[in-house]
């Protein structure tokens, strides 16, 4: 049983990382382009709210609005 436990912490550790880094919140006033190893992938999102993306593999990159 003590073998188990530590393996057990360091999956759970890597979950919770592999999860938190697979969505992002969007403010109003701002929009979001999502990127997978440096090209964009699909059109810019602009609505504000939760949105989710691949962990690890994309990348967001957020732009201002009034700025286009």
């Amino acid at each position: 049983m003590k073998n188990k436990s530590p393996f057990f912490i360091i999956i759970l550790f890597v979950g919770i990382i592999v999860l938190n880094s697979g969505y992002y919140t969007l403010t109003e006033g701002k929009q979001a382009i999502v990127t997978q190893f440096g090209k964009p992938v699909g059109k810019p999102i602009t609505e504000a709210g939760l949105h989710f993306k691949m962990p690890i593999l994309q990348k967001v990159r957020y732009v201002d609005k009034r700025i286009l």
